[in-house]
């Protein structure tokens, strides 16, 4: 009966071992797993933080008269334009899924933003747009998704 009593006491230790083994393992596993997934969510909020900039500083460009299309028309100056494109494709992010740049409504706002200035700056008898109007009113509508969005 000692013979298997201590047989038994033994394995029962090894068997502790081994789950506290298998329980550290799977701690740190699950504790790398939710650091890598908070990077990941850290580096999709400073995308699109960034994407936002971008856009924000294209709309903001000074106005100057140029010839679009053989009609000379008010747009952003290319210059500045390009600049503003170049910083953040300078930043070299990582290709992210629609399904994570789209967790929270920025980047549906943003375009939301534009399209009613777009809209609202288009006469509606001469279907011309006052650029003038839309690229102020752009400015201002993405400047206003900071209350909203306060990581941008």
């Amino acid at each position: 009966m000692k013979k298997f009593n201590k047989i038994k006491t033994s394995h029962i230790i090894i068997g502790v071992i081994v789950a506290i083994i298998l329980l550290g393992v799977a701690y740190e596993f699950y504790n790398k797993e939710i650091v890598e997934k908070g990077k990941r969510l850290s580096d999709i909020i400073l995308y699109k933080k960034a994407f936002y900039e971008a856009v924000l500083c294209e709309y903001s460009c000074p106005l100057k008269m140029q010839n679009v299309n053989n009609k000379s028309q008010l747009i952003p100056d290319v210059s500045c334009v390009k600049l503003c494109t170049e910083e953040f494709k300078k930043a070299k992010y990582e290709n992210y899924s629609k399904e994570e740049l789209y967790t929270d409504n920025l980047i549906t706002d943003m375009a939301s933003s534009i399209q009613n200035c777009s809209q609202e700056s288009l006469n509606n008898v001469t279907k011309v747009r006052n650029n003038s109007m839309f690229f102020s009113c752009s400015v201002n509508g993405l400047d206003s998704l900071k209350e909203k969005y306060p990581y941008i």
